[in-house]
């Protein structure tokens, strides 16, 4: 495992992980015990469906799958260096990393789980946290982003939008409950951004 832990944040569309992946940082920042050095990377490095200028563009199995690997050789580099350098503080060498949109995302897309994929993020001391939004809750969630984004829609159109991130969320619900890393479910129904955020960080340092 060596200087290396990590969380891999999951979920859909509206269950929080931007407003967590910001409070994790700054939490993380503040801890006087924590590592100095960190990689925190958004979904745009790491998921399976990418905004560009010719649109949305999503990668096949093999492509993301190539995406993930790459992302974990670069922190696998830098956990060998600080290896090879000998004993020192989690401060002054430890690397806590920080992926939105990572291994999880590539099962709910593709049902294909990674034994090699796994095993790399065990070893580094990656875990998995899913959020999660009720059921009944999804619809207002995408409302609140709505109004939030100046963005108008039909009943209709939210009712077609909520059905399908349940789906979505099955999907995801159903991936973490095959991985063989540490995983953890917080529903974010009430919003508590640094709550969730003080879990999260207690969860990845936790044995």
């Amino acid at each position: 495992m060596g200087f290396t832990r990590g969380i891999m944040l999951e979920g859909i569309s509206c269950s929080g992980k931007t407003s967590v992946f910001k409070e994790i940082k700054r939490l993380h920042g503040n801890g006087r015990e924590n590592e100095r050095s960190v990689i925190a990377l958004g979904e745009h490095y790491s998921q399976v469906l990418n905004k560009t200028d010719d649109g949305l563009v999503r990668l096949d199995q093999d492509a993301h799958l190539s995406l993930l690997n790459e992302r974990l050789s670069m922190v696998e580099q830098l956990n060998q260096w600080a290896c090879s350098l000998g004993e020192a503080r989690r401060q002054s060498r430890g690397l806590f990393v920080l992926f939105e949109r990572f291994y999880l995302n590539h099962i709910a897309a593709f049902n294909t789980p990674s034994v090699s994929i796994e095993n790399r993020c065990n070893q580094l001391g990656l875990k998995c946290v899913l959020l999660t939004i009720s059921d009944d809750n999804i619809a207002n969630r995408i409302r609140l982003r709505d109004t939030q984004m100046g963005v108008v829609r039909t009943a209709d159109a939210i009712k077609k939008q909520a059905s399908d991130y349940l789906a979505d969320q099955e999907r995801f619900v159903m991936a973490i409950n095959r991985v063989s890393i540490p995983s953890l479910i917080l529903n974010t129904d009430s919003m508590d951004w640094t709550s969730f955020a003080h879990d999260i960080l207690n969860f990845s340092d936790s044995t």
